[in-house]
């Protein structure tokens, strides 16, 4: 008998039948690659074979003896994959790689001792005492990687784990993951046909809820070309693009938009300033597109680095997670909705009378405890309880309408954002000290 055998494998969800009579025999080294159309049950497949899913009939045998216990046999003898990765991104490398020996009773330091190894083996030792939340996808995957090789088990299943990377990492994973199966008997799940080919060892075709054939390496040649056919077009074309094969076109398309948002800006700049002169007096002042040369300057050199940032173009000092990256993944989300929020809130409170309104009310509150005009009590409110910038816009406007003395366009404009609870938060947060936040913030504000 093989050194890993499912036997008339069955599993049916609510009634529907899913996998049907699926019989696999492996040995026990060798990367073998699962392949079929979206939505066979691939890595349903997977999750009954690690016993996560429980099946609804038939058998798994390893090393000859039939698998009765399969929550044990997972917990002994197989180590999964993700495609998202499943790290503790609050912890460092080493913590997370270290997870299964604490669950195995190993102390802290001999459990860093044991994963030395394996971080050498998925070359993430370099990045050891790094929180998890400051890697590429690709630093992530090898953590992932480490973290199996560690917990020691001879099986080791893979469930798209390049599905979310561009095609140069995902090629490195591959080429660690082929090593690793000289040692270790290896299932992987992929849609990437091109990857399975080059790398797999053989491959299993799930056709019709069952395996419809098992190839060896010769074989395989012959029936990539007939799987590329049947598999669903659109999810080839975003997986595609997702691996970057598509990434010139995606490029010049992008810089494309750039030039012609340039190109608009320019315009404006030289055509709306008579415009501006008879319009002065509203609310967005025309400054979007009546730049001075300096300003529309530092525009395309924004618009280069942005482009940079997304594709990782150049040097990697630009586009990392603490530089570009986190300006683009992190700040322009928040700073993208807190603009889009102000453009339609401001004019309601500028425009429309409300401003006047809660002005008049808290008067009587912000004068004698600020020594501000009632009509600063927005501006306040929104420095500290929401985000510092709408404050800023509103008090700016205020005092170039002449409603605020200078002093008070400072205090307001600064001392309240300087308290922000969501700009305390975030700091707290960023150490790591965030059950620390009530002393922190009281320390701050006194």
């Amino acid at each position: 008998m093989s050194y890993f055998e499912i036997v008339n494998l069955n599993k049916n969800y609510d009634g529907k039948e899913v996998l049907k009579n699926v019989n696999i025999s492996l040995p026990p080294f060798g990367l073998f690659g699962v392949v079929g159309e979206s939505g066979s049950g691939k890595s349903t497949l997977l999750k009954c074979i690690s016993g996560i899913l429980s099946i609804s009939s038939g058998e798994i045998y390893f090393q000859g003896k039939k698998i009765k216990d399969k929550e044990k046999f997972r917990k002994e003898h197989i180590s999964f994959i993700f495609q998202d990765f499943e790290l503790i991104n609050y912890l460092n490398v080493k913590e997370n790689v270290a997870l299964p020996l604490y669950c195995q009773g190993y102390k802290q330091l001999a459990a860093y001792k044991e994963i030395e190894e394996p971080l050498k083996c998925a070359n993430i030792f370099h990045k050891r005492d790094e929180e998890v939340s400051h890697l590429s996808g690709g630093e992530k995957q090898r953590v992932a990687i480490a973290r199996a090789l560690a917990d020691k088990k001879e099986i080791i299943l893979c469930d798209e784990i390049t599905g979310s990377l561009d095609e140069s990492n995902a090629r490195q994973i591959m080429e660690l993951i082929k090593e690793i199966s000289l040692t270790h008997l290896v299932i992987m799940v992929s849609h990437d046909l091109t990857l399975i080919n080059e790398y797999c060892s053989s491959l299993l075709r799930l056709e019709n809820k069952t395996i419809s054939f098992q190839t060896s390496s010769k074989e395989k040649r012959k029936i990539i070309p007939s799987l590329r056919k049947k598999c669903n077009v659109i999810h080839l074309a975003i997986n595609n693009l997702k691996k970057g094969k598509f990434r010139i076109g995606a490029s010049l398309a992008s810089f494309t938009l750039t030039f012609l948002f340039l190109l608009i800006s320019l315009s404006f700049s030289l055509n709306t300033s008579s415009y501006y002169d008879e319009h002065k007096d509203d609310f967005l002042d025309y400054n979007l597109f009546n730049v001075t040369p300096v300003w529309f300057v530092i525009r395309i050199l924004a618009a280069i680095f942005i482009v940079m940032a997304v594709y990782e173009i150049g040097f990697e000092a630009i586009f990392s997670l603490n530089t570009g990256g986190l300006v683009l993944y992190d700040l322009l989300p928040i700073l993208f909705s807190v603009f889009l929020f102000a453009g339609l809130f401001l004019p309601l409170l500028l425009n429309f009378g409300l401003l006047e309104f809660v002005g008049t009310l808290l008067s009587k509150v912000m004068r004698p405890v600020f020594n501000l005009p009632g009509r600063s009590s927005i501006d306040c409110i929104a420095s500290w309880l929401g985000d510092g910038t709408i404050g800023v816009l509103l008090t700016s406007k205020q005092y170039e309408d002449g409603f605020y003395t200078k002093r008070e366009a400072a205090v307001i404009g600064t001392t309240f954002s300087l308290v922000s609870i969501t700009f305390s938060l975030v700091v707290i947060n960023t150490v790591n000290l965030g059950n620390m936040f009530v002393p922190f913030y009281v320390t701050v504000t006194i």
